[in-house]
C-alpha cells in the first residue's frame, strides 16, 4: 500500500481537476440555488476520505449529466437533491449486492478506452470554449470578459508557466497558474466592486425532497446519468487508476467506488449539496499535474472545507476571479493526456477502431452514454459475427 505524501507535487496535483469543478459549481450555485457551503464542505469531506482510504488520487467531481441538464433547464435545488439521493441509493444497492461486479464484465478494454477517448475529446472541446468565450449566468459573470490583448497575453503567459513548471517538478504548476490568473484579474481591475464577505456561511440544513421532486429527478436526471456513472465514474476510473498506480490502487475496485459515491450522494442530497462522482478524467487531471498519492485529495479537500467556512457565499465571487482562459489551458492538457490512454490499442487495429468510433460519436453527440452504448452494441455484434464465421468454417 502506497504511503501518503504531502510534498510539493502532491500540492500542485491537488488543483489539477479545478477546470471541471469550478465552472459547474458556480453555475449550480448561481442558477439552481445550491448552497455553496454545503457543496464545498461535502466535496471536501469526500476528497479527504478518498485520500485516506484509497491512498491514490481519486477525484470528486459533479455528476455531469445531472449538472448540465439542471443548469440548462434551471431546475430547483430540491429536484437536484432528490437526484443525488436516488443515485446514492442505486449505487449502494449495486455495491452491497455486488451487481456492479457483474455489470463491469460488459465493459471490455476497447469500450473502456473509447469512453476515455470520448472524455478526453470532450475536455479538449470544453477547454476551447473556456479559452475563447466567457460564460455568464444571470447577474454573475462566471468568467471575466477581458480585452483581446490582455486575454491573449494571459493565455500565452499561462501556457509558458505550465510548460516551464511541468518540466521542473520542484514548482507547483497549477497553483502558479491559478495564482497568476487571479493576480492578473485583480491588477486589471476585475475585482473592483466584487462583494466578498468573510464568514458568510449558509447553514447546512437537512431537508427531504417531496415525492414530486423524486419523480422529476428520476426521469429528468437519474436515467440520463446512470450509464455515465457506471461507465466513467466506476469502470473507467478503476481501469485508469490501475494503469497509473498499479498495485498501489488495490482498494480502487468497482464495489468500493460505488459504495463511496453512494454514501456521499445520500449525504449531499439531504444537506443541499451537489451530486458527486469520481471520474477517470479527474484521475488523469490530478496525475498529470504531479499527484501520486492520496495526499493530493487530502490537501484539496481541506482547502475546500476551509474556503466553505471562511468565505461562504462569497466564494463564488472569489472563484470568478480565475480567468476562464487559465482553466481552459489546464483542461486542454488534461484532455490530451486522457485521450492518449487509447495509445495501448495502436497495435490492435480492430479494438482501436472500435475505441475511436466510441470517442468520435461521443464528441459529435456531446453524449458519452450514446458513444459507449453504441460501442457495447458494436463490440458484441462483431463477436457474434466472428463466432458465426467460426461455426460455419
Amino acid at each position: 500500500m502506497k504511503k501518503i505524501k504531502f510534498d510539493i507535487m502532491e500540492f500542485t496535483g491537488a488543483f489539477g481537476d479545478l477546470g471541471v469543478f469550478i465552472p459547474i459549481f458556480i453555475s449550480l450555485v448561481g442558477i439552481n440555488g445550491l448552497n455553496p457551503t454545503a457543496v464545498l464542505f461535502n466535496a471536501g469531506l469526500l476528497y479527504i476520505f478518498c485520500g485516506f482510504y484509497y491512498k491514490v488520487p481519486i477525484p470528486v467531481q459533479p455528476l455531469k449529466a445531472i449538472a448540465v441538464i439542471s443548469i440548462a433547464t434551471g431546475l430547483n435545488y430540491s429536484v437536484i437533491s432528490a437526484a443525488a439521493i436516488l443515485i446514492g441509493i442505486i449505487l449502494l444497492f449495486l455495491s452491497i449486492s455486488r451487481v456492479i461486479n457483474f455489470l463491469s464484465i460488459i465493459f471490455t478494454r476497447p469500450v473502456i478506452r473509447g469512453i476515455q477517448l470520448g472524455i478526453g475529446l470532450l475536455l479538449i472541446k470544453t477547454s476551447w470554449i473556456l479559452i475563447t468565450r466567457p460564460i455568464t449566468i444571470k447577474n454573475h459573470m462566471v468568467f471575466l470578459n477581458y480585452k483581446f490583448l490582455f486575454d491573449f497575453m494571459l493565455i500565452l503567459s499561462g501556457i509558458i508557466i505550465m510548460v516551464i513548471f511541468l518540466r521542473n517538478r520542484k514548482f507547483p504548476a497549477t497553483a502558479s497558474m491559478l495564482g497568476f490568473g487571479i493576480t492578473a484579474s485583480i491588477l486589471n481591475g476585475q475585482a473592483n466592486g466584487l462583494p466578498i464577505q468573510l464568514f458568510h456561511v449558509q447553514k447546512l440544513n437537512l431537508s427531504f425532497p417531496s415525492f414530486d421532486d423524486f419523480t422529476k429527478a428520476f426521469f429528468l436526471l437519474v436515467i440520463p446519468q446512470l450509464p455515465l456513472t457506471l461507465g466513467n465514474a466506476i469502470i473507467a476510473t478503476r481501469d485508469v487508476t490501475k494503469k497509473y498506480f498499479g498495485e498501489s490502487a488495490e482498494r480502487v475496485t468497482e464495489k468500493n467506488l460505488s459504495l463511496s459515491m453512494g454514501v456521499a450522494n445520500i449525504i449531499t442530497g439531504l444537506s443541499g449539496g451537489m451530486p458527486v462522482c469520481h471520474g477517470s478524467g479527474g484521475v488523469t487531471a490530478h496525475y498529470s499535474f504531479g499527484a501520486r498519492t492520496g495526499g493530493a485529495g487530502i490537501i484539496i479537500g481541506s482547502i475546500l472545507i476551509f474556503v466553505s467556512l471562511f468565505f461562504g457565499k462569497g466564494i463564488v465571487n472569489v472563484f470568478s476571479l480565475i480567468p476562464h482562459s487559465i482553466l481552459g489551458i489546464m483542461l486542454f492538457y488534461v484532455g490530451f493526456r486522457h485521450s492518449y490512454l487509447v495509445s495501448d490499442l495502436f497495435k490492435e487495429k480492430e479494438e482501436f477502431l472500435l475505441a475511436f468510433a466510441i470517442g468520435l460519436v461521443s464528441l459529435l453527440t456531446g453524449n458519452l452514454a450514446v458513444g459507449f452504448g453504441l460501442g457495447i452494441v458494436l463490440y458484441y455484434f462483431i463477436q457474434m459475427i466472428k463466432k458465426g464465421l467460426n461455426v460455419n468454417l
